[in-house]
């Protein structure tokens, strides 16, 4: 899992036309337990100014 964080920490992965996503704000040194439900919550929407300053718009994603 870290060698995948690494890689492709901070890099634009495609989702769709016109849409991509980035890792971002995840521990990779993190352990998760299954053994409750996860709690939904909405995402943040960042945006990037210059191809590698990554910030958060301050708007709520879904």
């Amino acid at each position: 899992m870290v060698a995948g964080y690494l890689t492709t920490a901070g890099l634009a992965v495609p989702v769709d036309e016109g849409r991509a996503s980035v890792l971002a704000g995840w521990d990779p040194d993190a352990t998760c337990w299954l053994t409750t439900p996860p709690r939904i919550a909405s995402g943040t929407r960042w945006a990037c100014s210059n191809g590698t300053d990554w910030r958060p718009t301050g708007e709520r994603g879904g």
